[in-house]
């Protein structure tokens, strides 16, 4: 797992983002009732899940651009990040974020936890962001915060076979088979791209 620190700028602009975003955002059919602040906090996390690897990556002196155009007034394409491979070609990179409630240690989280994608979403560099919260610590994490958030684990499309994936508890949707902990480590993403 990886922690990145953001600035309060760059959590301002997540914010405003998020805003703009929620006004466009049609949910799946396969995916539960959200509400409206249901909705903008699964953005907002989302936004912040982006920004912490967008930030990650510079941080490592590699590329990475994001891919959804924040002004547009249409669903985004599907994929959040622009990488280069080593030949400098273009990679689709989707960035995934998640919630834990009851799991707040990051092995708990890589061993209880699935990348949070279906077949169909899978792009050609997926990467897992949790966001954990834990009542017991001082300061407690009550709301998603970046003191409770890392970046667990990367796979490419090419991990996932066939049968990789199978029902989703409580949705119509398939999801991974293989926990967090099988996926690969955040380091090694690091001598696939430039």
């Amino acid at each position: 797992m990886v922690l990145v620190s953001l600035s309060d700028d760059e959590i301002r602009e997540a914010i405003l983002f998020a805003e703009k975003i929620s006004k466009h955002i049609v949910d799946r059919k396969d995916l539960h009732n959200r509400d409206g602040l249901e909705r903008f906090i699964n953005i907002l996390t989302g936004e912040i899940a982006e920004k912490m690897v967008l930030r990650w990556f510079a941080d490592n002196n590699k590329y990475a651009q994001s891919a959804i155009d924040k002004d547009a007034d249409t669903p985004d394409s599907g994929h959040d990040i622009w990488l280069r491979d080593l030949k400098n070609n273009p990679i689709q990179a989707s960035v995934k974020s998640s919630i834990s409630v009851l799991k707040n240690s990051s092995q708990d989280i890589l061993n209880t936890f699935t990348l949070a994608s279906k077949p169909s979403e899978l792009k050609e560099i997926n990467i897992q962001v949790y966001f954990w919260l834990d009542p017991f610590t001082k300061p407690r994490i009550s709301v998603p915060s970046l003191r409770g958030a890392g970046i667990f684990a990367w796979a490419s499309k090419e991990d996932f076979v066939e049968n990789s994936f199978s029902s989703y508890p409580g949705e119509k949707r398939l999801a991974p088979n293989s926990k967090l902990c099988s996926l690969r480590p955040m380091a090694t993403l690091l001598g696939s791209v430039t």
